[in-house]
């Protein structure tokens, strides 16, 4: 596609905006965090499936009147403790498990969706510089066959020597403008390399609007940002138990005397523990939840209306191009019948060299404008792609 802009072609495997998307995304770094969103999610998966809310406790006394009426009254009692779950508190723990689980995929969706950005960002400063070369390569070659069709003419005698140096000047500018424009692709070349391994751009870079162009609820973007509000109320909700002291259930053996001349007394034991007006305790660690939440749903928003706000912009720019090539191909076509005559005109001796160099800059002025038009429509698209979250 852009061979002349010196891009390779010859590739072993086909590189499309899909396979190059793949790529960033897998060396992006955000899928460094992938396993600690499934380690959190085990971890609390594993945790609601305990038999306790909280680990159990080996408890153990011993009581002696060694250093009051030394009668040799003995008292040992053992115990285990375990805080039993609240009615419904294991459910929603396990829930809560479940939600962290299910934020990975539209994590991975959303970072996906980065990655295609900085895919079609670089492909399109790529093409952008390499009709750039094109543009100043056909100008420097125009350049030169003037300057030697002028210096021949001049060395006749039929043109002035000031008309050999305005074409040599015309040359060295139109090579110099060439130099610059091929420093600016192979800088865009080799950031594009540096982001995709790849010194080749796809086939067809060229993307398609869609038939909708609304942000939707499905947006990688939004989508993520809902599983976290999602996650949030689970969390909310197991909050509203696991910030409660759980009920404490015993079980255990006493062994005692009242001197020393009795003997032992065993006796198994049974008991539990019911905490009592734990309501404002709890309500503390709700509302840093609910603190959470309301952030979450503002940044939804906030993100929605940008998101609306750019599609809206670049739906107008689309537009506003659209217009422009239409114009730019008239203006082009008047351009193109003006240049050819006022050539003829500079054969026949007709006009000088300077206003001949005036039509062709504004001739080729026109051509590249419309050139770049149309390269600015297919990245607006692009832009309208990436905004509304489709994946190339």
């Amino acid at each position: 596609m852009f061979g002349s802009a010196g891009i390779s072609q010859a590739e072993p495997n086909p590189v499309t905006l899909t396979s190059l998307t793949n790529y960033v995304f897998r060396q992006a770094p955000e899928r460094l965090a992938e396993q600690s969103i499934i380690d959190t999610a085990d971890a609390y998966a594993e945790r609601a499936k305990t038999w306790f809310a909280e680990p159990a406790s080996l408890n153990l006394f011993h009581y002696n009147d060694a250093i009051g009426s030394s009668n040799g009254l003995q008292e040992w009692e053992t115990s285990i403790s375990a805080p039993i779950w609240l009615s419904g508190e294991q459910r929603r723990q396990q829930n809560w498990a479940q939600e962290l689980s299910n934020q990975l995929p539209y994590y991975q969706q959303k970072h996906r969706l980065q990655a295609a950005g900085q895919v079609r960002q670089h492909i399109w400063t790529v093409v952008h510089a390499a009709a750039r070369v094109r543009q100043t390569e056909i100008r420097r070659d125009n350049a030169a066959g003037l300057f030697e069709t002028v210096k021949a003419q001049a060395e006749k005698g039929y043109l002035a020597t000031t008309d050999k140096l305005i074409a040599e000047q015309h040359r060295m500018a139109a090579q110099n403008d060439h130099l610059q424009a091929q420093a600016e692709l192979t800088q865009a070349i080799n950031q594009y390399y540096y982001l995709t391994a790849q010194r080749q751009l796809p086939d067809n870079v060229v993307e398609s609007l869609p038939s909708s162009l609304k942000i939707t609820v499905d947006h990688p973007l939004l989508a993520e940002l809902s599983q976290q509000i999602t996650i949030l109320h689970s969390e909310m909700a197991s909050t509203s138990l696991t910030a409660k002291q759980n009920p404490n259930l015993s079980l255990g053996i006493k062994r005692e005397r009242g001197s020393g001349s009795e003997p032992f007394n065993n006796s198994l034991g049974l008991g539990i523990s019911l905490p009592i007006g734990q309501t404002n305790y709890a309500k503390a660690s709700v509302a840093e939840v609910g603190r959470k939440l309301a952030n979450i749903e503002v940044a939804r928003q906030s993100l929605k209306r940008r998101l609306e706000s750019s599609l809206l912009h670049q739906r107008d720019t689309l537009s506003a191009l659209r217009d422009k090539q239409q114009r730019l191909q008239a203006q082009f076509s008047l351009s193109e019948t003006y240049q050819h005559k006022q050539q003829k005109s500079f054969d026949l001796g007709q006009i000088d060299l300077r206003t001949l160099l005036l039509v062709e800059a504004e001739h080729n002025a026109t051509r590249n404008q419309l050139q770049m038009t149309q390269i600015e429509i297919n990245q607006t698209i692009a832009q309208i792609n990436q905004t509304l979250g489709i994946m190339p």
